[in-house]
């Protein structure tokens, strides 16, 4: 069965820059990973996948789900073979994608990965966000050191409280971010993330 993980947070923190570098470094022990990003806003999945003719969540949930639905709506990085990729595509997704639908998704990945990563928007009414949310192993929360970061904290401060294993981190860190007062108020921050140039330098040099 394989380890699920789910990565939400404030609006432009880098949750899916994270998601990607979660799944790369998991490839380099051997485990077959997929991520499936759930951005309704701006959906992630050409961006990944390096096309816009890649099967959707959408077009998936909108006919049956089997073993072999799932598998096809899988799109292999050719860079990273044990990396897998589904999310929304702009134009081929149904209004409403359903729980059920994404937990039977969920089960059908179990049978073949190793860790799924479920790449969440800054939306937490979604039924993406809220699935997964309450289905995964672990959650991560990443949270930008400004008025963003702080203001998505204390919307969903219960939510966040009540949920187990579940790691905070800066996102898009900047040196003069306010890094100590985001530490104190959420209890304590895991790590910090490069902010978006440095992030791009690194993934231009192949060093993600």
């Amino acid at each position: 069965m394989a380890k699920h993980i789910f990565v939400f947070g404030s609006p432009g923190s880098g949750k899916s820059v994270f998601s990607a570098a979660l799944a790369k470094e998991a490839a380099k022990q051997k485990k077959r990973t997929i991520i499936v990003s759930g951005d309704i806003v701006i959906p992630m999945l050409p961006f990944f996948s390096g096309n816009s003719d890649t099967v959707g969540l959408g077009l998936l949930c909108a006919g049956e789900i089997t073993p072999q639905s799932v598998a096809e709506s899988v799109k292999v990085i050719k860079e990273y073979p044990d990396i897998g990729v589904m999310g929304l595509q702009f134009d081929n997704y149904p209004v409403s994608i359903t729980s059920d639908q994404l937990l039977r998704i969920s089960k059908q990945l179990d049978e073949i990965v190793d860790l799924v990563v479920w790449d969440g928007s800054s939306d937490m009414n979604t039924v993406f966000n809220q699935t997964m949310s309450e289905n995964t192993d672990i959650s991560v929360c990443i949270l930008t050191a400004d008025r963003k970061g702080f203001l998505f904290y204390e919307n969903h401060r219960q939510m966040i409280r009540d949920k187990k294993n579940c790691f905070f981190l800066e996102g898009l860190a900047k040196p003069y971010s306010l890094y100590e007062n985001l530490h104190v108020r959420v209890g304590g921050i895991k790590g910090r993330l490069y902010y978006g140039r440095e992030i791009g330098n690194i993934c231009m040099e192949g060093g993600l």
